[in-house]
């Protein structure tokens, strides 16, 4: 019996994993508007395109499981600027701009190259 691949999903699809607090923030109106997007929410994050996080970047194991699968970490402000903008906005500056003196973007690029949880 020959096994059938599983597909990569498309460029553009963002499946969201929320912190606790930023899944406090969802209304079923924020809801439905990132579904509208073309999003997904994540319940464990091994599927996740992006993380949100709340506040300062701490390490937590979503964020440590979010940094070996080399998703995107990004604020709540960033999930708030694309709702307003109607669009996903530009990642970059919403994400964490350190991490244990590196270059965050830095870290989620190795994390890319050759992702640790896989």
């Amino acid at each position: 019996t020959a096994t059938v691949p599983l597909a990569a999903p498309p460029p553009n699809h963002v499946v969201l994993w929320l912190s606790g607090k930023a899944e406090e923030w969802l209304t079923v109106a924020r809801k439905k508007h990132i579904r509208q997007l073309g999003a997904c929410l994540s319940t464990h994050g091994s599927d996740a395109t992006h993380a949100v996080i709340t506040g300062e970047l701490r390490r937590t194991l979503r964020v440590m499981q979010a940094i070996c699968r080399g998703q995107h970490i990004v604020k709540l402000e960033w999930l708030q600027a694309s709702l307003v903008a109607g669009r996903w906005v530009e990642e970059r500056k919403y994400a964490p701009k350190n991490y244990l003196n590196c270059p965050f973007e830095n870290v989620i690029l190795r994390a890319r190259a050759r992702p640790l949880l896989e």
